[in-house]
C-alpha cells in the first residue's frame, strides 16, 4: 500500500501539476501554471505564495498551514494600508 506522500504525488501528477517526472522532484508543483494563476490575477507575493502552497497541500496540513501564513500576512498588509489612506 502506498504512503500518504506517494497518494498525494500520484494525484497531483494525474491532475496535471507536474510537468516533469515526479520521481526527480516529488517537493515540486507545475511552476507554469501557478506563474499564470498569479499573472493572470495579478496577485501579490503573499497570495501568490498562498495559492502555490494550496495547490501543493493536497492530504499536506504543513502546506496549508504555510499557505494561512502567507494569507495573514496579506490580510495584515492590507489593513495597515487601509489605515494609512
Amino acid at each position: 500500500m502506498k504512503n500518504c506522500l506517494e497518494q498525494i504525488l500520484d494525484h497531483l501528477k494525474k491532475e496535471g501539476y507536474f510537468d516533469w517526472p515526479v520521481e526527480e522532484c516529488k517537493d515540486k508543483v507545475n511552476m507554469p501554471k501557478v506563474i499564470e494563476l498569479i499573472e493572470n490575477y495579478d496577485l501579490s507575493f503573499n497570495l501568490g505564495t498562498a495559492a502555490g502552497h494550496i495547490l501543493m497541500s493536497t492530504g499536506n496540513l504543513d502546506n496549508l498551514k504555510l499557505a494561512s501564513w502567507y494569507l495573514n500576512r496579506e490580510i495584515e498588509r492590507l489593513e495597515k494600508k487601509e489605515q494609512e489612506d
